[in-house]
């Protein structure tokens, strides 16, 4: 079991810190520190398999796209298919009422 008052103690610290060190997680050199280490890394990467991100936006950009257009093209398919079927399913299901209703 942890001890109550070490809770409390974690409790005081993190009151004590400002909103911003509270929001960041730390304070804002040392997050600054640890973004701009993190983003040469993630751009060295980036380099070495020679990706712009003007290419890596374009791209996603052009995947939305695609799939929003699959998506709605998909749709129009489904919805034609319905009206195709409901051509003869509709008037045989009516034929069928008329001819119950006079049993």
């Amino acid at each position: 079991m942890s001890d109550p008052n070490s809770m409390n103690d974690r409790n005081t610290l993190s009151d004590s810190r400002s909103g911003l060190e509270r929001f960041l997680g730390d304070t804002p050199l040392r997050v600054a520190v640890r973004l701009i280490i993190l983003s040469l890394v993630v751009g060295f990467v980036l380099s070495a398999f020679q990706l712009h991100p003007l290419e890596l936006v374009r791209t996603m950009i052009d995947f939305v796209e695609r799939a929003f257009i699959s998506v709605f093209n998909s749709l129009e398919d489904f919805i034609s298919y319905i009206v195709l079927g409901a051509v003869i399913v509709v008037p045989v299901w009516f034929l069928l009422r008329l001819m119950k209703s006079r049993d």
